[in-house]
């Protein structure tokens, strides 16, 4: 149920229509095990309390050992405690129930309705059911959905700050390709407001291969890790960006590497002996290009992630995306005086 609430209007009549349909199929077998005696069928009753026995005990586990996600902390924990601050009583109470007890309540709950409709399946109303079925999950999806929005986008302390401000987003994006990424804020759309891009992001937001790289240096907040020599702190710094030089391209002889470390100085000692001119030409939110000569064959990486809907083409030959550390954008080209174009385009006519 726990999703953004513009896509929980979409859910409520999805997620209605397949429980009721899942409903609809267990009532009929059990109409159908009733005919012909429910007691032949006792192993369903006795197999299904075993299975959400496992499961409430995990649950139970998990709670009073405070095993949570840590996206419970960052973010939805804060949210049920403001709504129990504000909210009146018993609601205030009820809603806390999200920091894990609502799972156990809720198989619990499953096992007393599974356990009651075996035992009462010769005079219960289908139809009935049905009905409190539906009205329980809309009313459960509304609550929730009232918690995201008017609760919490409505407060001024939950948005981001200068969110108020009036963005000239072309410009703005231009403006912060030229600046040091952060790697403290945990964001997606900050460069608008705090004019520089994030690179450490939610594994849900498509960062996987990106998030496992940067991990090994920095901790998840952001802070680099204590362990780290100033060669390997200053190398990945430079690679990511967040230094004063600001770089995202990198030239190189070959992406065989599987760190940021060696890469860079690999790139630095290729681009000092090959790279004779180099310029961005133009940049927005889904194209790059870059101008470039060099004297050797090599790569260029722009350390941005890849996806099979990004194309590129070098002197107007479209030319293939490989992925250097399995997942920033890398070309091979040729020694000369190249223009290289990088387009999102995830539907081509």
């Amino acid at each position: 149920m726990r999703t953004w609430p513009r896509i929980n209007i979409l859910m409520v009549p999805i997620v209605s229509l397949i429980f009721l349909i899942s409903l609809k199929s267990f009532l009929l077998n059990l109409k159908e095990f009733s005919e012909i005696k429910i007691k032949k069928y006792q192993y369903n009753l006795i197999s299904t309390n075993l299975i959400f026995l496992i499961i409430i005990t995990t649950q139970i586990f998990f709670y009073f050992n405070e095993i949570t996600n840590g996206y419970w902390h960052i973010w939805h924990e804060k949210r049920f405690l403001f709504a129990s601050e504000n909210l009146f009583f018993p609601l205030n109470k009820i809603i806390m129930i999200s920091d894990g007890r609502i799972n156990i309540f809720s198989s619990i709950l499953s096992v007393i309705l599974i356990n009651y409709i075996y035992l009462k399946i010769n005079k219960l109303n289908y139809i009935k059911i049905k009905k409190i079925f539906l009205h329980s999950i809309i009313l459960i999806v509304s609550f929730e959905q009232f918690l995201n929005s008017n609760i919490q986008w409505s407060l001024k302390e939950w948005k981001t700050p200068n969110t108020e401000k009036i963005y000239y987003t072309e410009d703005t994006f231009k403006k912060t390709f030229n600046n040091p990424r952060l790697s403290k804020q945990v964001h997606g759309n900050n460069y608008f407001r705090d004019k520089a891009f994030t690179i450490n992001n939610f594994l849900n937001w498509g960062n996987k291969f990106h998030n496992q790289i940067f991990w090994k240096y920095f901790n998840k907040n952001g802070s680099i890790k204590e362990n780290l020599s100033k060669k390997q702190i200053k190398n990945v710094f430079h690679f990511f960006g967040l230094d004063k030089f600001n770089k995202k391209i990198f030239f190189s002889s070959n992406i065989n590497f599987s760190n940021p470390v060696e890469f860079i100085d690999e790139s630095l000692s290729f681009e000092d002996k090959n790279i004779k001119t180099y310029k961005i030409s133009d940049f927005g939110n889904n194209f790059i290009d870059i101008e470039f000569t060099s004297n050797e064959d090599g790569w260029i990486t722009y350390v941005d992630n890849n996806d099979i809907f990004w194309h590129a083409t070098i002197n107007k030959a479209e030319v293939k995306i490989s992925s250097l550390m399995g997942t920033y954008k890398s070309i091979n080209f040729v020694n000369g005086n190249n223009k290289l174009k990088l387009n999102y385009e995830p539907f081509r006519y």
